[in-house]
């Protein structure tokens, strides 16, 4: 299960957040298009993007430099009227609504043809940037794709949807699983039918500055021989955003219900989890403004005794704009923790931040302060030094770089689900992901993360992973075909004088993934190979293959 750095929570400073389509976006053909820029005059009418009075520009630092900096950006009384420092270069056309002007140069051969362009069209101007991060201040943050981190993904998530309505979707597939529990030797195979709908609604109210979206996916999981896996799992999202004339506020909250196979328990387990998260960004004067963040996670195994865990963070930043590059301020963080395994634990850390953005390609945010911790795990509190890095680096419109380390050294550990201290006096985590798109057909993409959670069967026992990801992607004319790997290496640690009860393990994934689109952009077929491993707590190989179609109401 990937970690998220909780030094890394810590909320940015106006950090311009890049919202990339996930892998399994990818494979549909949908994926995130530059910001059109205005198109060349030469007669031809460009096509009208779907319009979201929402989604406004993210505010440039030379725009909060003076007396108005307090307000979000005001709209130009002249839209129309070019931006002086933009006279001498020519505008340049956003390579999607080329590929539609081109369409419209010419006349289709067939019906068949025109009907297949169209969905075309209407697919990649549907797909602009209405659902842009850096259309707002807050950075948008889901949780729900956790859900099914560890097991075996039926189909292929669509992109949001982008215009205010419902959308129905239904999936059909068969899984083929050849070590039901991981097992060492003697497995157990077996295939399973899955029924997968999808239901999705957005609300985007002219009268309100708002949004709100829902999914809901329930998986029917029905097996040949192992009827006593037979299951329903579910997961749904709900994300609210608002924003006021001198502030936004933005909510999310998941829930996730499944049967999966664990690689550090060893068997499959039922599990249930939650995340509830609410950012809210106010600006209190023209040199400054407050950034504050509440986050709630739970994750609960049944068979599993000391596997539950509950984690509550609380951040608030009050940062002053001490240039048009450059905001620093206070900032304190408190931390309630409780799992089977680590006992609870309370913690207060109070911060020096800086946040660095000299272009809208880089930004860089450090903090460093002093943390104290009281634990049931241990008599006394315990304080030390804490700190982050965070960094985002966008050069131009083919890489993404982005990053943040952590450091603590404190005697009480910060354990969670998602949370990244674990035992021992000294500790760094973080991560570093980047993508990099060479062409319009191929699309790279890497990470490298450290996280820390307590162990879900042994208690007084942390879990280190140290996790690769790597992904390629190729698009075809009506399709994709994408080869993925994933590497991790675990560690067991004693916390508070607990022995291990685990020796370090190692675990690899192997996955081919093939897409393609039957029919306009309704009908999909689905298709994946996977291959994984481990070895150290358990020896154990397993392959997984899934085929079906998907159609789309």
């Amino acid at each position: 299960m990937s970690g998220v750095c909780l030094w890394c929570l810590a909320p940015a400073a106006r950090t311009q957040g890049v919202d990339r389509s996930s892998p399994a976006a990818e494979l549909v053909g949908l994926e995130d298009e530059e910001e059109p820029a205005d198109p060349p005059e030469n007669g031809l009418p460009a096509p009208e993007l779907p319009g979201d009075p929402l989604m406004l520009p993210p505010p440039r630092p030379e725009d909060r430099a003076g007396d108005d900096a307090g307000a979000l950006p005001k709209k130009d009384a002249s839209p129309d009227t070019p931006d002086p420092g933009e006279l001498d270069d020519p505008p340049v056309e956003d390579p999607a609504l080329s590929e539609v002007r081109n369409w419209l140069e010419r006349q289709p051969d067939t019906e068949e043809e025109l009907s297949d362009e169209l969905s075309f069209i209407d697919d990649r101007l549907a797909d602009q940037s209405l659902e842009d991060t850096e259309s707002w201040v807050i950075p948008r943050e889901r949780f729900s794709s956790r859900v099914l981190t560890e097991e075996f993904l039926s189909f292929p998530v669509r992109a949001p949807l982008l215009r205010q309505g419902f959308r129905f979707s239904l999936g059909a597939s068969v899984l083929y699983d050849s070590n039901l529990f991981l097992e060492e030797s003697g497995e157990d195979s077996d295939l399973a039918a899955l029924l997968s709908p999808t239901f999705e609604f957005r609300s985007a109210p002219e009268e309100v500055r708002g949004v709100v979206t829902a999914r809901y996916m329930p998986l029917v999981r029905r097996y040949l021989d192992e009827s006593s896996l037979d299951t329903i799992d579910h997961s749904a999202e709900i994300e609210a955003r608002f924003r006021g004339a001198k502030g936004e506020i933005a909510a999310t909250l998941d829930f996730g219900k499944f049967s999966v196979a664990d690689r550090i328990v060893g068997t499959r387990v039922d599990r249930q989890s939650y995340g509830l998260v609410v950012d809210a960004l106010y600006d209190i004067s023209a040199r400054s403004f407050l950034e504050a963040a509440w986050q709630a996670f739970s994750r609960e195994d049944d068979g599993v005794g000391v596997s539950d865990s509950e984690t509550y963070v609380l951040n608030a930043t009050a940062f002053w704009r001490a240039s048009p590059f450059l905001n620093v301020g206070p900032s304190i963080r408190h931390v309630e923790t409780s799992s089977g395994a680590l006992g609870d634990r309370s913690s207060w850390a109070l911060s020096a931040v800086a946040a660095y953005t000299p272009d809208e390609a880089f930004t860089i945010q450090i903090s460093a302060g002093v943390e104290q911790a009281d634990g049931t795990a241990s008599s006394g509190d315990s304080a030390g030094f804490t700190g982050a890095v965070d960094l985002s680096y966008q050069p131009n419109n083919r890489i993404i770089l982005e990053g943040g380390l952590g450091y603590a050294a404190i005697n009480q550990a910060v354990v969670t689900e998602f949370g990244q201290v674990g035992g021992g006096s000294q500790r760094l985590t973080g991560r570093l992901s980047c993508i990099y798109t060479p062409s319009n057909d191929w699309n790279l993409d890497g990470t490298v993360f450290v996280s820390t959670n307590p162990s879900p069967s042994a208690s007084g026992v942390s879990v280190n992973d140290r996790t690769l990801q790597l992904a390629a992607t190729r698009k075809l004319p009506r399709g994709s075909l994408t080869c993925r790997g994933t590497l991790t290496n675990t560690q067991f640690d004693s916390v508070f004088g607990a022995a291990p009860a685990s020796r370090d393990s190692d675990g690899y994934r192997l996955a081919i993934d093939y897409v393609r689109v039957l029919s306009g952009q309704d009908v999909v077929l689905n298709s994946s190979l996977q291959w994984s491993g481990n070895s150290g707590v358990s020896d154990w190989k397993r392959l997984q293959g899934v085929l079906g179609i998907e159609v789309a109401f």
